[in-house]
């Protein structure tokens, strides 16, 4: 690839750093709110957005900046990788580096659930995410493709030439503005839910478990 056009991907990254600050409160608001309909628990508008945003704000503008430095990273490794020879160490650091994009893709769900649940520093979030999506890495990357099947199946219907892609990017569009963006965020956030109750809760007197559940119960105080 030409600098020129490795310049592109550095603006294109840094517009993502840009929009992703601006968007973190939001998206902290949406992750509250994703893993209390998960908790099946009633939620009141108003109340619930100006809570979320009074709580979680940092969290979320943190997560977002985080987030948004992965394509930037993904861009230095790329020119980086480019400037060796084809050969055992390129390939090696090339699948070196994929396996650490896809272990931080796998992370969000967790993150995002402990970032509006738990008062943790950026550090020890990092560091339970890790755990807990290794102890189920089977069910993390099973949870993280189903979230991005519309996507793989519009890429292979564009490759096959089955449908035109105009066709294609139309109905993806329509799906995420009428159903695609809830169930993704639901997904994610049951799935969050679920690492949180299983791996956190039960060490911190006073948690509850299966929270919406019929075996919803709560971690003893002499834990």
């Amino acid at each position: 690839a030409t600098l020129f056009s490795a310049g592109q991907l550095l603006l294109f990254a840094s517009v993502l750093v840009i929009l992703s600050i601006i968007s973190g409160p939001g998206l902290a608001v949406l992750a509250r709110w994703s893993r209390d309909l998960a908790r099946f628990r009633p939620l009141s508008p108003r109340h619930f957005v100006c809570q979320a945003l009074k709580t979680c704000w940092k969290e979320g503008l943190i997560l977002s900046f985080f987030s948004a430095l992965l394509p930037i990273l993904a861009v230095f490794a790329w020119i980086y990788l480019g400037a060796f020879q084809i050969g055992l160490l390129r390939t090696l650091l090339g699948a070196g580096l994929c396996l650490f994009f896809l272990l931080l893709f796998l992370l969000s769900p967790s993150l995002w659930s402990m970032a509006v649940t738990y008062q943790l520093s950026f550090s020890s979030m990092l560091v339970n995410a890790n755990y807990m999506t290794l102890r189920q890495f089977g069910k993390a990357v099973f949870i993280r493709f189903l979230s991005i099947l519309p996507e793989l199946f519009s890429i292979l219907l564009c490759l096959s030439n089955a449908l035109s892609f105009d066709l294609v990017c139309s109905a993806l569009l329509a799906y995420y503005m009428f159903f695609g963006f809830g169930f993704r965020s639901i997904l994610l956030a049951s799935f969050g839910n679920f690492l949180c109750e299983t791996y956190l809760n039960p060490r911190i007197p006073g948690a509850g478990i299966d929270i919406g559940l019929a075996s919803e119960r709560v971690t003893p105080r002499d834990v």
